[in-house]
């Protein structure tokens, strides 16, 4: 296991912060298995803004 993937906790993400894509790679592959909710919304994975920045992806509803 990779010390970057150590280091990760999504239930502490920092949204202003710059990510490698690396760490997004991680951070999204961590949600398969585990439930975050932001401003009481379940996101179900980020996507990479060009700063490096996190964007939560809504919980789809079907």
């Amino acid at each position: 296991m990779s010390k970057v993937y150590q280091k990760i906790n999504i239930n502490s993400l920092d949204l202003e912060r710059s990510y490698t894509l690396e760490e997004f790679e991680i951070i999204n592959k961590q949600l398969k298995t585990h439930s975050l909710e932001i401003n009481g919304k379940s996101v179900d994975l980020f996507e990479l803004d060009a700063n490096g920045k996190l964007l939560p992806m809504p919980q789809a509803t079907i």
